[in-house]
């Protein structure tokens, strides 16, 4: 108890990952549930140089020794640091694939204790922020239906999804003695942020393609309209039926009638519906999923949509600031400079240039990186280093 506590202090007073400073203490336990105690033996690697981080290691006891080399090229490698009880490492891996510039294994004589905490556990925790755990029950399982596909449930949006996402998470509770990791799992994809028809058909498609059941809460006119024309729409010769569920229009309709006077058109924002959660966290989160969701030039049409874009040349370190940024209630997005391609024309829009900031890198430093990341691949020969 006294060491998961000690770790719980570590993890809310992270420099780097502010959101854990910020988030309910019940989705604090939730990450101390989900992450894994390491007990490990003197000279075990925790990472390698070159190595993609997809994990943060928090250390309850024992040290850890920190390698690095002076040049990205040179083989040999110095101790810069060590690291003891309280230290954490690893922590950018939460966000995205960091590749890991230095070397760390257990040090001295002695067994470390780590506490490991990985990424798709961090996204599925904070992602479920309105769910709570409950105690779970012996699964049974269908013989019959192992060989099947695993239904699929889509998660449609046209803000975060967290209120669709959580109603979803706990009305699965109560089919969990079937569906459940460990024995039969249903599939839940999420689409957030869905601000145009083109969007809402392709989901569409894909719900009458995979069979999948949509789940959708959205109230801007463009694509609910879509959606409704959508369910109105007779299946095609080669199509299946599209199931769909509208979690906020009986509701809505219902309050209309109890209250007497017409709905707003604006969506019932996260915060309201979880007040527990305080308005700088879930500016925080919606902005580091925003931010991923953007990252690496993805989905231009939503840029106007951005406070910042960052634009720069490829390792030039747009998306660890794009994170920095996030974790500050910026929703960023990036978009990477290749040579003899053209931007989209989105970058080109008046109203977004005092939004765009360029991002500076010297031509050294730009080699080693590069060089060093097609060297962790193996290919030292790559024009992408040159």
């Amino acid at each position: 108890r006294e060491a998961r506590e000690a770790i719980r202090q570590c993890l809310r007073e992270n420099r780097t990952v502010t959101l854990l400073g910020d988030i309910p203490e019940e989705t604090l336990q939730q990450l101390l549930d989900s992450m894994d105690r390491l007990e490990l033996e003197p000279g075990t690697q925790v990472f390698r140089h070159g190595q993609a981080v997809q994990a943060m290691y928090v250390v309850e006891s024992g040290q850890l020794s920190v390698s690095k080399r002076l040049q990205q090229e040179d083989e040999e490698e110095f101790e810069a640091t060590t690291l003891s009880s309280g230290s954490y490492i690893g922590e950018l891996g939460l966000f995205y694939d960091r590749t890991c510039m230095e070397s760390v294994q257990v040090s001295g004589g002695n067994p470390a204790v780590l506490w490991e905490l990985k990424r798709e556990d961090f996204t599925r925790v904070i992602a479920g922020l309105a769910g709570e755990e409950t105690e779970t029950e012996e699964c049974i399982i269908d013989p019959d239906n192992l060989d099947k596909e695993a239904p699929a449930i889509f998660v449609m949006s046209d803000g975060s999804g967290y209120s669709a996402g959580g109603a979803v998470s706990l009305a699965l509770k109560q089919f969990e003695y079937r569906y459940r990791d460990n024995c039969q799992g249903v599939s839940v994809t999420s689409f957030p942020y869905i601000r145009y028809k083109a969007e809402v058909l392709e989901v569409t498609r894909r719900a009458r393609e995979e069979n999948a059941l949509v789940v959708y809460t959205m109230m801007r006119e463009e694509p609910r309209e879509a959606m409704l024309s959508e369910l109105e729409r007779p299946a095609g010769p080669t199509e299946g039926e599209l199931r769909a569920v509208d979690l906020y229009e009986p509701l809505l309709a219902s309050m209309e009638e109890q209250l007497g006077i017409p709905r707003k058109s604006k969506s019932p924002s996260p915060s309201d519906l979880r007040p527990q959660l305080s308005e700088q966290c879930l500016n925080m989160v919606e902005a580091i999923e925003f931010t991923r969701k953007l990252d690496d030039g993805v989905h231009p049409e939503l840029w106007k949509d951005s406070d910042l874009i960052l634009i720069g040349l490829s390792r030039a370190g747009k998306t660890p600031l794009s994170f920095f940024l996030a974790q500050r209630g910026f929703k960023v997005a990036n978009y990477p400079v290749i040579p003899d391609e053209d931007p989209p024309a989105q970058l080109f829009d008046s109203n977004i240039q005092h939004k765009c900031i360029g991002l500076t890198i010297q031509a050294e430093r730009l080699h080693a990186v590069r060089s060093a990341r097609m060297s962790d691949f193996g290919r030292k020969d790559s024009m992408y280093g040159s």
